[in-house]
């Protein structure tokens, strides 16, 4: 059963998330792999994005694109950090 699901933006690109469901029971995820900003939130923000990019951990999902079944966000953690209360979050 191999499946992708993937949120796209009005415009057609890329936008949050990707996942991949295959046959296997082991999921593999990298939650904090975007460092895509939408352009209403990227005008919010006060760090740079060499400065935001230090704090990411882009290309995660390299360390999981074996596993058939996956959890991909192509979002920075600066706009969702999923994983994170809103009190806890980076830079709030």
């Amino acid at each position: 059963m191999d499946k992708m699901i993937s949120n796209n933006d009005p415009g057609g690109s890329p936008a949050g998330w990707k996942i991949q469901l295959g046959e296997s029971p082991i999921v593999g995820t990298a939650i904090h792999s975007g460092t895509k900003v939408g352009d209403a939130c990227r005008s919010l923000m006060s760090l740079s994005d060499p400065d935001r990019l230090r704090e990411e951990d882009p290309f995660t999902e390299r360390f999981i694109a074996d596993f058939p079944t996956q959890i991909v966000v192509h979002r920075s953690r600066f706009q969702v950090d999923l994983n994170r209360a809103r009190e806890a979050a980076v830079y709030l």
